[in-house]
């Protein structure tokens, strides 16, 4: 399963590799060669887990990020922009421009499915990256309030 040169560098210390080919796995997998101690002698001791779930949910998570990045990118921008700054229509102050379709549910998470996987732990991850992105969001918005009144109160 080993090279010479993998099993030599094997009895200094923990090694990780990753291999195909390997019988009763599939895909790719990674393996854990570590070194120990026995009556009669050091061992390596060789275990491996196959890396396909690994694989499918890389690959989700990417599926999700070149979709959903945009897709925040352009709530995040037009949340901006109902807000008043810049794009708002004339005559409109900050109070009633956040009325807008987009960016008027910032509170809304992704549902959680029920299965303690790797899609329900990416789930909640990505609630709590919402969660705080939304928090310095409003930590943004009262500091350019308080500057505001600052500036207009001088």
């Amino acid at each position: 399963m080993l090279s010479r040169s993998q099993l030599a560098e094997a009895t200094t210390s923990p090694s990780f590799y990753e291999r195909g080919g390997i019988p009763g796995i599939d895909t790719n997998a990674r393996l854990l060669a570590a070194p120990i101690d026995t009556a009669t002698g050091e061992l390596i001791v060789v275990v491996g887990s196959s890396l396909g779930d690994r694989n499918d949910a890389l690959d989700g998570l990417t599926a999700l990020f070149l979709i959903g990045g945009p897709i925040c990118g352009a709530a995040r921008l037009a949340r901006r922009l109902s807000r008043g700054g810049g794009g708002a229509a004339p005559g409109r102050g900050d109070a009633a421009a956040g009325g807008g379709d987009l960016g008027s549910r910032p509170e809304e998470r992704l549902p959680i499915p029920p299965a303690r996987d790797q899609l329900r732990r990416l789930g909640l991850t990505l609630n709590e990256m919402l969660a705080r992105i939304d928090a310095t969001l409003e930590r943004e918005r009262r500091f350019v309030d308080d500057a505001s009144h600052e500036l207009r109160t001088r």
